[in-house]
């Protein structure tokens, strides 16, 4: 995990404030089609955040109890997500 994140995202000049928001060992992966180049807004995303942090869509804003929500929310919606970077 850290040479992943420290010796590949970290160095890529693409990325940049990143954040470890979570971090713990899975059996299989939870997102099979997204290759995390991005999140389109969706309004569920913004109605968790508004309903979980009385603010609009900001990930800065989770919390370690919110973060398993949030990402199986992201999870609900990963075929919209892959769908949205392929179209683009």
């Amino acid at each position: 995990m850290k040479d992943l994140f420290y010796n590949r995202i970290v160095k890529d000049p693409r990325h940049k404030n990143c954040e470890i928001l979570s971090y713990e060992i899975i059996d299989s992966y939870l997102f099979s089609s997204w290759h995390m180049k991005y999140a389109n807004v969706h309004n569920d995303f913004i109605e968790f955040f508004i309903k979980n942090h009385h603010d609009g869509f900001n990930p800065y804003l989770l919390e370690p109890d919110t973060i398993p929500a949030f990402i199986e929310l992201l999870r609900q919606h990963e075929d919209d997500l892959y769908k949205a970077q392929v179209m683009a």
